[in-house]
């Protein structure tokens, strides 16, 4: 069998098995913590969706529960229509890939990618192929006769992948599985994993606290927050219109300014900003400003929204340069790109500006700590 020809017959399996996945009112406690919350999420066939948020927000324990790991104490789950409530994982239609790669050190590459297919008593006949389809679609089909402690851990993830798309499942879950590579490998396995998704047409779910992994890979984006979805959103959605101060602050970087409304001004502590959005005189909000949107000029220059500062610090950052600017009690973040940077050195007064589109402004809350969830 030709490579193309294996790529489109493992494609083919996987898009004709793909599932969708829908959780209604899913509750999960340990003790009296409760890590999901009443969840209610459907993912479409097809679809590469992420589950975002810090360590303790549910994400893990959803996951787990969706493979069969754990059972929730309320609610139902549907793979493809039908209810898994109950159903050991062995039996339900899907493959976890986690972030430790779990390969058989003993065992070749290809018996690592066979092993299910044996347990699941697949015709011998048919391994030998499966196998191979499994293994290009990865590009791993020459490191075959290795064993996994010749390989780099980036080739190790690609296997761990490789075994769970073999079984050709509806869903393949993934519990930050780029997590232990370094940074560069990481980048590069993010752009390998959205192709590999792309071409398969299998529904991904993927678990990470990583914003850039999630922006960078899902379709959408589920933020969550103490056991439920604070939004659900596409990634230019989710960065550009966040639903509130939480997924402001948890997604990019933001400049925050407590302060009160008043119509489209927020009074934050001698700091006056205008923005779009209309507010009843008195609201204790928070106004955020993404640092790229902020424009900085040499010099003093009052105006409306515009702030006079003094530049205290400057980070170079490949392509972009940052600026930690003081003005009065706050401290202000500036991301310019390298080419457009202005000239100049810390100490000297700058002014800051930006557009009323780029505030945005959320009533003021306190985030409550999460609950603990186990690891996978």
């Amino acid at each position: 069998m030709t490579d193309t020809a294996a790529q489109a017959a493992l494609h083919a399996a996987a898009e004709a098995q793909a599932g969708d996945v829908t959780l209604t009112g899913v509750t999960k406690r340990y003790g009296d913590a409760v890590a999901v919350d009443g969840l209610d999420l459907h993912i479409a066939q097809g679809e590469f969706l992420s589950l975002l948020g810090p360590s303790g927000c549910g994400k893990t324990t959803t996951l787990r529960m969706i493979a069969g790991f754990e059972e929730p104490d309320a609610g139902d789950i549907r793979i493809s229509g039908a209810s898994v409530v109950g159903v050991p994982p062995h039996r339900r239609h899907v493959n976890t890939v986690f972030q430790q790669y779990a390969l058989f050190p003993h065992l070749t590459v290809a018996e690592n990618v066979a092993f299910g297919l044996r347990r699941t008593r697949v015709p011998r006949s048919e391994i030998g192929d499966r196998v191979v389809e499994a293994l290009d679609m990865v590009r791993m089909r020459s490191f075959a006769d290795r064993r996994p402690t010749a390989l780099s851990g980036g080739q190790q993830q690609r296997i761990a992948l490789a075994r769970a798309l073999v079984n050709r499942p509806s869903v393949l879950l993934l519990d930050e599985p780029l997590s232990a590579l370094d940074r560069q490998l990481r980048e590069e396995m993010q752009v390998e994993l959205k192709l590999l998704q792309a071409r398969l047409g299998t529904t991904f779910v993927f678990v990470t606290h990583d914003q850039g992994e999630a922006l960078s890979m899902s379709d959408r984006i589920a933020v969550m927050r103490a056991g439920r979805i604070e939004q659900l959103a596409d990634a230019d959605t989710v960065y550009g219109s966040p639903a509130s101060a939480y997924v402001a602050g948890f997604i990019g970087r933001q400049n925050f300014f407590a302060g009160t409304a008043s119509g489209a001004l927020v009074e934050a502590d001698g700091v006056t900003l205008r923005g779009t959005a209309d507010l009843v005189a008195g609201t204790q909000v928070r106004a955020a400003i993404r640092p790229e949107a902020v424009t900085l000029a040499a010099g003093e220059d009052a105006g409306e929204n515009r702030i006079i500062g003094r530049l205290v610090g400057i980070s170079h950052l490949g392509e972009s340069m940052q600026f930690i600017v003081e003005s009065g009690r706050h401290s202000i973040v500036v991301l310019t790109p390298r080419p457009t940077a202005p000239r100049v050195e810390p100490g000297e007064a700058v002014t800051l500006s930006w557009s009323p589109a780029d505030v945005a402004v959320f009533p003021d809350e306190t985030v409550a700590a999460p609950a603990e969830e186990p690891s996978a």
